[in-house]
């Protein structure tokens, strides 16, 4: 929005808060940059719609790679392909907070983004630090100013040792990502096979699967796995699991102290 601020910067209307509420505040400042997107059932961006980018004079795409709730998986290098073939003028951001298994992005994918940004804590590293890949070619206006620090994009003295934190759980993430697939590809299939086997000996419960069941890494996270006991509220089922010492949380941890249900 502030490299555009003619131009619509598109999104879907199931993006985590730190996408929409930042565009919804651009719209507040007097101009309407934020168009929000259809998505198909999964909650995945419909390729389809990659024509109207360019109809609607969007220049900036913004999607989750994983969405934080749901765990499906925007592929980069077919969403790349799409824009270049339909939309060439608008240019592609992921937000890969959730994306701990995807790291290894292809050489297509980094060429064909503008920006990437991730957060250590998501891949066991410090709290307080993330990072901004960006295209070089592209004028990023700072929000925070006094300095020169970090190419000048954000002004403030360097966290170091946060710094060197990262870059190591970076390292480790990369060199074990197929171990990690493996893992959590196993433990989310267990779950999903013991909440089949509870449906079927209690149909009542009404077990709802709200992500996609898949073992396409392509598609969906292993990582995630998103559903819904109908019309069980959530804090009921919260006690009812710490009886069991099973304890959990309700909703993402960034919103846990809302009230209101999720969007999606």
């Amino acid at each position: 929005g502030l490299c555009f601020p003619d131009k619509n910067v598109a999104c879907l209307g199931l993006e985590h808060p730190s996408i929409l509420e930042p565009l919804a505040y651009l719209a507040s400042l007097g101009n309407d940059p934020l168009s929000l997107l259809k998505y198909q059932s999964e909650g995945r961006f419909d390729l389809k719609y990659s024509s109207v980018l360019s109809k609607s004079r969007s220049r900036f795409l913004c999607l989750s790679h994983v969405n934080n709730e749901l765990g499906t998986i925007n592929d980069p290098v077919s969403v790349i392909k799409s824009l270049s073939e339909n939309s060439p003028d608008t240019r592609l951001f992921l937000d890969g907070v959730q994306a701990v298994l995807s790291l290894n992005l292809s050489s297509q994918a980094w060429l064909g983004l503008s920006g990437y940004s991730l957060s250590a804590h998501k891949i066991h590293g410090p709290k307080g630090i993330g990072l901004l890949v960006y295209d070089s070619k592209l004028a990023i206006t700072p929000i925070i100013h006094g300095g020169q620090q970090q190419d000048g994009i954000r002004s403030g003295t360097l966290p170091v040792p946060l710094i060197r934190a990262m870059a190591k759980s970076i390292e480790l993430t990369v060199e074990r990502i197929d171990e990690m697939k493996t893992h959590l590809s196993c433990l989310s299939n267990r779950l999903v096979q013991g909440l089949c086997e509870l449906s079927d000996q209690l149909p009542d419960l009404n077990i709802h699967f709200n992500s996609l069941q898949t073992n396409d890494l392509k598609k969906q996270s292993p990582s995630i796995v998103n559903f819904s006991f109908e019309p069980v509220e959530g804090e009921v089922l919260l006690h009812h699991l710490e009886e069991k010492g099973i304890f959990v949380g309700l909703g993402s941890a960034c919103r846990a102290s809302s009230k209101k249900p999720s969007r999606i």
